[in-house]
């Protein structure tokens, strides 16, 4: 893999919330509008000069002239509610109708929420928090005649961070919309092959600007697509690559999501959708740890029970592996598929396109274990398809082990494979080469000794 499968903890996600009191100056840069950051920069003028209450109302003022940007920008594109909502705007302003514009002004968070999906339940909730103290502080009415609302310092900081992580960072995306893209370009052909690429794609693309409940929503998506029957091999495994770099980059959501789906759907997973866990979810590391034993076990028991051709024909299981402990319910397998000569060129053919590294030790020792000419040839051929993975310590051991062995060393089938990994790794300039050269000069020492000894034995 391009990027590491298992995710080392240093990864998080990328909006950084949960760390509300943050720099000011940070917060600002975050906002993504002009004229946003224009109001937050004067909410921002008014905190640092201790007018609390001013800082609150000029935040508010920023919330909801973004909202109105963003639902300018979302009708110019066609959205239906959006257009509504934009109209009724205009016609308010070009009429003058300060009434018609307080009520839509009082609706606009749950707009936001319910009709245009731009923010969650949760950053509803926040932002509401926020409207209410803009109340208190804008109508003092709303507070006893021997009280005057006076917020700290730290409850504007915390509108701030809320505001900034809710909303303003945010581009106008709506969340059906958003996700409608993503599932076409998972399936598309575009998607790229290559994992650092494809992080990249996924990162820029959905995750960076998204809202919590649409990164929430991206998982979800993406893991329930790797357990629906109806999509092809090609589409659950494309959702399985794209699960595994939302895994990597925002691992608190996904895990979350993962969680949430495997509580509910495991239990109730016939064969068919054992199968489909064991060649999707299985390659993204929190999985196991959220299985229950009863559905650890059955995973066992299927690998061990499945006949080798359906665990290598449709489905290339072994390139890559899955995550442990299935990789060696796996690896376990191997030895089966030397029975049917189809599958040993559908599983030398897929070893070829994506070699696993933790399959050559196994490869390497039973070589050295071989009791027949025919076992030592499937081994070694299947560490020739593994070649392009080699390290100069795993063709030392290769060498070695093939020697050990007459079942290898003395065969013809086997020699023929070695002679083909030779031409694969014996480049020029390399440590392999220097490798190789050893190899022949300790063989023509070997047999001239050998000679050596012979000519003694007919004196």
């Amino acid at each position: 893999m391009a990027w590491p499968l298992v995710n080392s903890g240093q990864a998080t996600s990328v909006d950084g919330a949960g760390c509300r009191m943050r720099a000011l100056e940070d917060l600002k840069i975050q906002v993504r509008s002009v004229r946003s950051r224009r109001y937050v920069e004067e909410a921002m003028g008014a905190y640092n000069a201790g007018s609390y209450r001013s800082a609150i109302m000029a935040l508010w003022i920023a919330v909801v002239a973004d909202v109105i940007d963003k639902v300018k920008d979302m009708a110019d594109e066609g959205d239906a509610a959006a257009k509504l909502l934009r109209d009724s705007i205009h016609k308010a302003a070009a009429q003058g109708d300060k009434l018609m514009m307080q009520r839509i002004e009082n609706a606009l968070l749950d707009d936001a929420r319910d009709k245009l999906q731009l923010i969650s339940a949760e950053d509803h909730r926040d932002l509401s928090r926020l409207k209410e103290d803009r109340n208190l502080c804008a109508h003092p009415a709303f507070v006893s005649e021997d009280e005057l609302f006076n917020p700290t310092p730290e409850r504007v900081r915390d509108h701030l961070a809320s505001a900034v992580d809710a909303l303003l960072s945010h581009g106008p995306v709506r969340g059906r919309r958003l996700l409608d893209r993503f599932d076409s370009q998972v399936r598309s052909r575009s998607l790229p092959s290559d994992d650092e690429k494809l992080l990249a794609t996924i990162r820029e693309g959905f995750v960076e600007n998204s809202t919590p409940q649409l990164k929430s929503s991206l998982c979800a998506v993406s893991i329930k697509a790797t357990l629906d029957e109806a999509n092809d091999d090609k589409v659950r495994w494309q959702y399985s690559r794209v699960a595994r770099a939302l895994w990597w980059l925002i691992p608190a959501e996904f895990e979350q999501s993962l969680k949430s789906i495997l509580d509910k759907r495991q239990d109730g997973l016939d064969d068919d959708g054992v199968m489909l866990l064991v060649e999707g979810l299985c390659y993204v590391e929190p999985t196991w740890r959220n299985l229950r034993d009863g559905t650890r076990h059955r995973i066992e028991s299927f690998i061990a029970t499945t006949s080798i051709g359906e665990l290598v024909v449709p489905r290339a299981l072994f390139a890559p592996l899955p995550f442990p402990p299935v990789d060696g319910y796996l690896i376990e397998r191997v030895a089966d598929v030397q029975d049917d000569p189809v599958v040993v060129d559908h599983f030398t053919d897929q070893l070829e396109v994506e070699p696993d590294r933790r399959l050559i030790s196994h490869f390497v020792n039973r070589l050295r274990r071989a009791l027949y000419y025919t076992e030592a040839e499937f081994w070694m051929k299947g560490l020739v398809a593994l070649a392009a993975a080699f390290t100069a310590d795993d063709l030392r051991s290769v060498l070695e082990a093939y020697r050990s062995n007459d079942q290898a060393y003395d065969s013809v089938l086997a020699r023929k494979q070695l002679k083909i990994l030779e031409w694969r790794t014996n480049l020029p300039e390399s440590a392999m080469a220097g490798i190789w050269s050893r190899y022949h000069d300790e063989l023509k020492a070997e047999r001239a000794a050998e000679r050596a000894d012979l000519e003694k034995l007919e004196e």
